[in-house]
């Protein structure tokens, strides 16, 4: 009898146990699928609603995936390409590019990322091929007749920040570039932000859910490190741009990412900032700065 009971005792702990590892499996497929395929959420307002002009214009990114933008033409010349963070669409940073062009008489080109709002793809990539779509947003600017070759810009912002940095890495046709809110890599991200990304405690899940990322995009986590790669933009100029109480992205990114990047280079720590809140925290000292350095990297 004595001997039934332990063997009932030991299978039920057994499937017990199996049962766990299987929920922990599952959850972790779960959430880096949801990581990977961000809800799409089109924007419900247009450059218009700020009083802008603009053009709905298509080109295709990376892996012929279809990038829908908008373009608002400035008239000096100059362009910025506007890069929006994770989740979000090319509407939620309109309130930059309003004063971009209506203070700096800047174009800005404005791209859903890729499976993000209006646009193509199936994943978001964190960088990896989202820099390929910023080149090609290069290639579709070089091929206005309004827009000066020598005068292209980027500023992004979170995601849109690491992007920035990747893609001016290897596109010497971006002049300038301002990466508010970067992570230095993704691993790092996950590593600080495990819980607020996918919402479960690190242990057991991090190792796991890390993994089903990497089998589901087919990429290696730690080829999309922003740290590797800011380096390379110089002689191009770099303004880095962080809140001092961002809980998701530590400001040590940024200070990571300034002290392994080359001259000329700046860097701003916004106090009191979130993430990606230094634009509403300090609004006039933001636009300030970041005109100012568009206007001494592509205008003088």
């Amino acid at each position: 009898m004595k001997e039934k009971l332990l063997r009932l005792a030991l299978t039920l702990l057994l499937a017990a146990t199996v049962g766990g590892i299987i929920e922990v499996i599952a959850l972790s497929y779960t959430a880096a699928s949801k990581l990977l395929r961000p809800t799409r959420r089109i924007s419900e307002v247009a450059p218009s609603d700020l009083g802008m002009p603009y053009e709905n214009v298509t080109f295709h990114g990376e892996n012929n995936v279809v990038i829908r933008s908008w373009f608002i033409p400035g008239y000096t010349g100059a362009s910025i390409i506007l890069l929006h963070g994770y989740g979000s669409n090319k509407g939620s940073i309109l309130e930059i590019a309003e004063f971009l062009w209506n203070r700096g008489g800047l174009s800005v080109l404005i791209p859903d990322m890729r499976a993000s709002g209006e646009s193509g793809g199936d994943l978001i990539t964190a960088g990896y091929y989202e820099r390929g779509d910023v080149q090609q947003g290069v290639r579709y600017l070089q091929s206005r007749k309004d827009v000066d070759p020598d005068k292209i810009g980027v500023l992004g912002v979170s995601m849109g920040a690491s992007i920035a940095v990747l893609a001016a890495a290897r596109e010497e046709g971006i002049k300038a570039v301002v990466a508010d809110s970067p992570f230095r890599s993704v691993s790092d991200l996950l590593y600080h932000s495990f819980e607020a990304i996918f919402g479960l405690p690190r242990f057991p899940f991090e190792r796991i859910a890390v993994f089903m990322v990497e089998r589901q995009t087919g990429l290696p986590i730690n080829a999309i490190a922003s740290i590797h790669e800011v380096a390379k933009i110089s002689p191009r100029p770099l303004l880095l741009i962080h809140g001092s109480d961002d809980s998701l992205i530590p400001s040590e990114e940024s200070l990571e990412l300034f002290a392994s990047a080359g001259e000329p280079k700046e860097l701003w720590i916004v106090e009191g900032a979130g993430h990606g809140e230094a634009f509403f925290v300090d609004r006039a000292q933001y636009e300030e700065k970041v005109l100012g350095f568009f206007k001494t990297h592509l205008l003088d």
